[in-house]
């Protein structure tokens, strides 16, 4: 790993990752806290040779663009795009409260799209093989699934037995049963 200071706005983001979610309150303490003391942990990037693309560190690289900061001191690795995507979902999961569904979708392009098992995907990030075939599984249910997931108004457990609902509308459905009566997983399953 080396450090290099780079322009913020150069460093691409991918299409795909997980990012550490702030309540407003949290994310001003942080915004005051880089204003007062400037960027103290360094961004990590994977340059691919093509692009320097950010791993972890967005919200800090966010802020410098805002407040106009010409260069940053960055954590550079080469790499490729699978790298970036296994690192992101790594150090993010160790950060604090992330999507859910950003955690599937990361998943999903690991795994139709890169080609990794879901047993080498548990070992590279740490998740357990049945969190990462629960996600995957989650990542094809309806768009209120995935919102009541990331929302916190049901649970990773809830939200794998609906995504098993073939019939789409029959989804959305038993989804409103469940926002409204809150079963337990064990309660909606036989339900």
């Amino acid at each position: 790993m080396k450090l290099r200071n780079v322009d913020p706005r150069k460093i691409s983001v991918p299409d795909v990752r997980v990012t550490s979610v702030f309540d407003s309150e949290l994310l001003q303490e942080f915004k005051a806290s880089i204003k007062e003391l400037g960027i103290l942990e360094p961004p990590v990037c994977v340059d691919d040779g093509e692009n320097l693309y950010i791993v972890d560190g967005l919200h800090r690289i966010l802020e410098a663009i805002e407040s106009k900061t010409k260069l940053i001191q960055v954590a550079v690795v080469d790499g490729t795009i699978k790298d970036v995507l296994i690192q992101n979902l790594s150090l993010n999961n160790l950060r604090g409260k992330i999507n859910p569904t950003d955690t599937a979708r990361v998943l999903k392009v690991l795994f139709d799209e890169q080609g990794m098992g879901v047993d080498e995907i548990s070992k590279k990030t740490g998740f357990s093989e049945d969190r990462i075939s629960k996600l995957l599984y989650i990542s094809r249910a309806v768009p209120g699934v995935l919102s009541a997931l990331d929302d916190g108004l049901i649970q990773l457990g809830h939200a794998f037995l609906l995504s098993k609902i073939e019939d789409k509308e029959v989804q959305d459905r038993v989804l409103a049963q469940q926002l409204i009566y809150h079963f337990k997983v064990s309660d909606l399953a036989q339900h």
